[in-house]
């Protein structure tokens, strides 16, 4: 429960600040989901029994063009994809990641929520025997749609060194 409550506690708060820092910004889509917008927690996460990082908190936003709040995804697949250590977004749209997490749309709402910032997916994610090498992974994230259209966020980094 304590560390449901920090990660709860530092994903508010890194989302607070990268909502201030981050804009939105494309053509007229008529509400198709044109945008991700990717949040970490700044460092990897005890998401199991044993001592010691073993997974990575995310939230996810998807959103369009016309609306600022995020809205569901309701078709295709959300895929998170792990680099280890720091990738540009270039390589981490080309290679091989190190972990990939894929969810349909209808195996979202299982993390899905509702804010101020409008519908949103938390995931706590395990890397499972993809263990990390060095001090940080790059996570990213992409929606294909049913089209084969690909959707892609942002990278961001996540610490995986514990102090």
């Amino acid at each position: 429960m304590r560390e449901r409550r920090r990660w709860t506690v530092l994903s508010v708060a890194v989302l607070s600040v990268l909502v201030v820092l981050t804009g939105c910004a494309g053509l007229s889509t008529g509400g198709r989901l044109t945008e991700l917008h990717l949040f970490g927690v700044p460092v990897a996460l005890n998401l199991g029994s044993k001592s010691g990082p073993d997974g990575i908190g995310l939230r996810l936003y998807a959103s369009t063009a016309d609306a600022a709040k995020g809205i569901p995804v309701r078709d295709g697949v959300l895929e998170i994809l792990m680099f280890d250590g720091t990738v540009g977004e270039a390589y981490a749209r080309s290679e091989k990641p190190l972990k990939t997490w894929s969810f349909t749309s209808g195996q979202l709402g299982a993390f899905a929520g509702t804010s101020s910032l409008g519908v949103g997916y938390q995931f706590p994610l395990r890397w499972g025997a993809d263990v990390p090498r060095q001090p940080v992974v790059t996570v990213i994230a992409r929606h294909v749609a049913p089209n084969k259209s690909v959707t892609w966020s942002t990278a961001t980094t996540i610490s995986i060194v514990t102090r």
